[in-house]
């Protein structure tokens, strides 16, 4: 991944629009949280691989 900008501002849509209902929002959340700390363990990855 070059450039992690558009998946950053994906991931900002998703809270932007998230829903009012709890256990949808949870689930929102959740799938973000794990999204963030795959976006950010790439660049990591990335220099173990030079």
């Amino acid at each position: 991944v070059g450039d992690a900008g558009p998946l950053l501002d994906m991931l900002a849509v998703m809270l932007e629009n998230i829903s009012t209902t709890a256990a949808i929002a949870r689930r929102t959340i959740s799938a973000v949280h794990r999204m963030s700390q795959i976006v950010a363990s790439i660049p990591t990855l990335s220099l173990h691989n030079k």
